[in-house]
C-alpha cells in the first residue's frame, strides 16, 4: 500500500495521554516521520489528526502499517481544500442521513 503526502487515512494508534488504549481518527498525512513512535520499526508518518476524545488538532507520529487510506472518499468528491473538522461533520451527516434511511425500512 502506498501512502501519499496530503493523503485522507484513517488512524489506528495509541493515546499515550491517558489510559494508553488504542483510538482510531481520520487524518490528514502531513509527511515522512524521522523518527517512529517509542520502541517501534519501519515507516511512519506524521498525521494530522482531530483527536477523537478532545476534538483537539494535533500531530502524531504513525507507522504505516496503522494507516488506512480513504481513497474512495477522496475520488468521490474533492477533499483536498477541506479542513479535518469539515470532513468528519460531513461523515458524520452522511451516516446519521444512512441510519435514518435504514430505520424507515
Amino acid at each position: 500500500m502506498k501512502i501519499k503526502i496530503g493523503s485522507l487515512v484513517a488512524v489506528n494508534f495509541y493515546d499515550n495521554r491517558g489510559d494508553n488504549s488504542k483510538k482510531h481518527a481520520i487524518g490528514r498525512v502531513m509527511g515522512v516521520s524521522n523518527e517512529p513512535p517509542e520502541g517501534c520499526e519501519g515507516v511512519s508518518f506524521q498525521v494530522k489528526i482531530i483527536h477523537p476524545n478532545t476534538w483537539e488538532e494535533g500531530e502524531i507520529g504513525v507507522l504505516e502499517k496503522d494507516l488506512m487510506p480513504l481513497w474512495h472518499l477522496e475520488s468521490a468528491m474533492d477533499l483536498s481544500t477541506w479542513h479535518l473538522h469539515e470532513i468528519i461533520l460531513h461523515l458524520a451527516r452522511k451516516v446519521d442521513r444512512l441510519k435514518q434511511a435504514t430505520a424507515r425500512q
